[in-house]
């Protein structure tokens, strides 16, 4: 069910990550704490996503991502990242029903602000 009050199955359109959004700042304001991808975990449970800075070292990443990320790595080191764009890639894996848009990869960037 979603905030129409209709289930996801009788919707017309289903877009998932249709707008990925291109920032965040996890700055301790409770807005925008964490890079949010709507409903990728019911969707497709078995999804992954990388996040690299700009010298293309992995700085991120989760399977399944569960919208966790707050602009702390998590590869080598627990340490803040610095202000700045990233490059992502979510590889969606399996949809987890039919009448859910088909398997992706999408590539993109993100910027964190604190």
């Amino acid at each position: 069910m979603d905030d129409d009050d209709i289930g996801d199955i009788c919707d017309e359109n289903i877009v998932i990550n249709s707008d990925v959004p291109k920032g965040f700042s996890p700055n301790g304001d409770g807005l925008n704490e964490f890079w949010i991808l709507e409903d990728i975990d019911v969707m497709f449970p078995n999804n992954s996503v990388k996040i690299y800075n700009r010298s293309g070292e992995l700085v991120f990443e989760q399977s399944p991502y569960l919208n966790e990320f707050n602009g702390v790595s998590n590869v080598g080191s627990s340490q803040k990242l610095p202000v700045g764009a990233y490059s992502y890639i979510i590889i969606s894996g399996p949809r987890s029903a039919s009448y859910y848009p088909a398997s992706y990869v999408k590539k993109g960037w993100i910027y964190i602000k604190y």
